[in-house]
């Protein structure tokens, strides 16, 4: 009597396309549940009611302006912090940084890159939170949500791959240009 061979690998693809159509079934479910939860309260309130400046369920307010100026506030907030802090990284260990230097924020930035958004935000919010609200005297500032955010932006910034993508006769063109090296990469 022969044993029957087991295919492995037909099993874990099999395995791969349950997970794969499931994760695809679950944000249906989620894009649904909202759909029918916030339709009928879309239909209710009327758009001139919508855009007020006040915002309070309770008495009937319904008004969205100041949740999408606060958003627009702290977003803006986070990316003045950011995109200099996470250029400035990349271009030190892509173009400045001997080999030595590199190993070690190299492989930080690397890992922080291939972390999820929703946990540094969480990180942010119990490590910045817990710093500055006592410095600041507040909790919930939109310059405290900002450094929040900042934790999620600079990893994907400051990958130094990103600045070797820069075209080389670009680099070029500077150097021709008779400026510093580090000039050219401070004001790249």
């Amino acid at each position: 009597m022969q044993v029957p061979k087991i295919n492995l690998e037909s099993i874990i693809t099999a395995i791969i396309k349950i997970i794969g159509y499931s994760a695809i079934l679950f944000v249906g479910l989620i894009f649904y549940f909202l759909l029918s939860e916030g339709l009928p309260a879309i239909f209710e309130v009327p758009l001139s009611e919508f855009l007020q400046t006040r915002w309070y369920p309770i008495e009937d307010y319904y008004g969205i302006l100041p949740l999408l100026i606060g958003s627009l506030v702290v977003t803006i907030g986070a990316l003045i912090i950011a995109v200099p802090l996470g250029l400035l990284t990349a271009i030190y260990i892509a173009e400045v940084a001997s080999r030595q230097t590199k190993e070690i924020p190299k492989p930080l930035v690397e890992l922080l890159g291939g972390l999820p958004s929703v946990v540094l935000g969480l990180l942010g919010f119990n490590t910045i939170q817990m710093v500055f609200s006592p410095i600041c005297g507040r909790e919930g500032s939109p310059d405290t949500e900002a450094r929040q955010r900042t934790n999620a932006v600079v990893p994907a910034l400051a990958a130094p791959e990103r600045v070797r993508q820069v075209p080389v006769f670009s680099r070029a063109y500077a150097y021709d240009l008779i400026v510093k090296r580090r000039d050219v990469e401070l004001n790249w």
